[in-house]
């Protein structure tokens, strides 16, 4: 049996935001919205010579040794008057995210409706592939997370 993540699903107070916060925020690209539906998608191409199999995203793979990921985010307008007075941060999904600067997002998610939870967080020595952390929570209350990744230099 083969099974594949179809999309990670949230529930949004505001739709209209939320899709706004993560294609400008982030830079997933709007696929389709209705009122009480959206759907984003997250494509990054890379150079590779290897496939890559994982459970989280769908590996497509192209003639000149480039490998693209796109990751689905569904997001659902909430639709229940207990889910509209339910404001609650808990949540059991976090969504992480690497990106090339972490300041430059935190700004544009912070301007976009975003909290940061926490100051940045410098990594330590030891830490050979991340350098920035930072925790944060969406309008809707879904956790963050970005990391900014060292620069590698020709190791």
């Amino acid at each position: 049996m083969s099974v594949h993540l179809k999309h990670i699903l949230l529930s949004s107070n505001n739709l209209k935001k939320t899709c706004e916060f993560f294609t400008k925020g982030l830079g997933f690209s709007l696929v389709v919205c209705t009122d009480t539906f959206a759907e984003l998608l997250l494509v990054e191409s890379t150079s590779t010579t290897t496939r890559k199999t994982t459970s989280k995203t769908t590996q497509i793979f192209n003639t000149n040794n480039t490998s693209t990921s796109s990751v689905t985010l569904a997001v659902q307008q909430k639709i229940l008057e207990e889910d509209r007075s339910n404001n609650s941060t808990d949540t059991n999904i976090s969504l992480n995210f690497e990106v090339s600067d972490v300041d430059h997002a935190v700004k544009q998610l912070l301007e976009l409706g975003g909290t940061l939870d926490g100051p940045i967080q410098f990594t330590s020595d030891k830490s050979k592939t991340v350098e920035k952390i930072a925790a944060m929570t969406t309008m809707d209350g879904h956790s963050i997370g970005l990391f900014e990744p060292k620069e590698r230099k020709n190791e």
